[in-house]
């Protein structure tokens, strides 16, 4: 039996050629297209400024007595904080960390919903991104996104195995999402 001509290959049809690229262009078009909001980082809502001065008086005063809703997403202050020890103004380090949670979020939803629906990961991706909700909230600077990647992780670290550990892993991330930002949406 001859072997399979590989995508590169000139005898293979041009057609056959672009279907085995498959939805990967797309894809990554479309993710840098909605991506473009993001930038510049810009205050919106008056949630994402009071965030951030709580950030900023917990890195420079200790104390937590700015922070707005605090026991409801320590793990975000905590997250903004290393943004700005390591020399980022707060509502960069904010902004930075909504935008890596919104990649991380897409990535590892998109993968989850591969595995579980044995879908081309990038079709999932392109799915995901038909939802504005997913890239809306990337463009300005909130907690909801880094409690979505938990989420997400949790839901991709699950579907990958059965034993005690990827359930104990799964368990942590989504324990996690609470810490992060969603804790205050009793």
């Amino acid at each position: 039996m001859p072997a399979t001509p590989s995508v590169q290959d000139p005898r293979r049809p041009l057609s056959a050629r672009i279907r085995a690229i498959g939805w990967w262009p797309v894809f990554v078009v479309a993710l840098a297209w909605v991506a473009v909001g993001i930038i510049p980082c810009a205050p919106i809502e008056g949630d994402d400024l009071a965030i951030s001065v709580g950030a900023h008086g917990l890195v420079e005063y200790g104390t937590t007595e700015l922070a707005y809703r605090y026991d409801a997403q320590p793990g975000s202050y905590a997250l903004i904080a290393a943004g700005r020890l390591a020399g980022l103004q707060t509502h960069r380090a904010f902004c930075l960390l909504t935008a890596i949670s919104f990649v991380a979020f897409v990535l590892l939803s998109a993968a989850f919903v591969a595995h579980a629906t044995r879908l081309a990961f990038p079709l999932c991706g392109l799915v995901m991104l038909l939802f504005q909700e997913v890239w809306t909230s990337s463009y300005f600077a909130n907690s909801n996104m880094p409690s979505a990647a938990l989420i997400a992780a949790s839901l991709f670290v699950a579907s990958r195995g059965t034993g005690r550990a990827t359930n104990a892993l799964a368990s942590k991330y989504s324990s996690h999402a609470p810490v992060a930002g969603l804790g205050g949406l009793q």
